[in-house]
């Protein structure tokens, strides 16, 4: 499986503002003209499509921002994406004729998904109502069973046997000494890994959670990480 993750490198070419995230291992350079050239590894955009609730709206964005992408900055090889999808749009592309042509088209675009992002059980639509899009936390049943479905999802998307990530909220959201809390949320991240485990056995596709620390948060910094699973 090959290792994700890198460096960044903000961009300000036409039609996309996220971060251009290549292989640490890899290479690209900037050609005469100011265009991002690939020498080898892998480049991925995220599509932080923060409005979108229902798989409509995010293929839609896909539709709308990454062959333009690709088009500029990956003509030759194929472009990873990372999708934002909410727990209505995870349930409506695991349906098996939704998946089916999703994979289609990203066969015919030249374009892969290398990670989902489920922070957001809902839609994002401002800053203001972060906190309650990324409700409910790691102590409730309906986070795990999201986490659970948009694995199973990254893992029919996973191209050959590439690690896939699903990233999620660190545990809960505001920092807590509620022990009880803290148990529920370990609870359900080790039913989660071993929902993954059974993925890697029966599809040979590692799929990674990723807990991103969220200032305030359980898990806020790397300080945090190593706190948390050190108790």
């Amino acid at each position: 499986a090959s290792e994700c993750g890198g460096s960044e490198r903000r961009t300000n070419g036409p039609n996309w503002d996220a971060a251009v995230i290549w292989h640490r291992e890899k290479g690209m350079r900037i050609g005469p003209a100011g265009e991002v050239q690939i020498t080898h590894g892998l480049i991925t955009r995220g599509l932080d499509i923060r409005a979108a609730d229902s798989w409509l709206d995010v293929r839609a964005g896909i539709a709308g921002t990454a062959p333009a992408l690709k088009a500029e900055i990956s003509p030759q090889a194929p472009l990873g994406i990372y999708l934002r999808l909410s727990a209505f749009a995870a349930r409506q592309l695991a349906q098996p004729s939704e998946m089916a042509s999703f994979r289609d088209y990203l066969s015919s675009t030249g374009l892969y998904v290398v990670g989902i992002d489920t922070r957001a059980f809902g839609a994002r639509r401002g800053r203001a109502d972060k906190d309650a899009a990324y409700r409910p936390d790691w102590t409730d049943p309906e986070r795990l069973d999201y986490s659970d479905r948009a694995a199973r999802v990254m893992a029919q998307l996973a191209p050959g046997t590439r690690t896939g990530t699903v990233v999620t909220i660190p545990g809960l959201l505001a920092a807590s000494n509620d022990l009880k809390a803290a148990e529920q949320v370990v609870f359900n991240l080790l039913r989660h890994v071993a929902t993954l485990l059974g993925i890697e056995r029966r599809t040979g596709c590692q799929i990674v959670l990723a807990l991103n620390p969220e200032p305030g948060g359980l898990i806020g910094n790397a300080g945090d990480a190593v706190r948390f699973f050190h108790q």
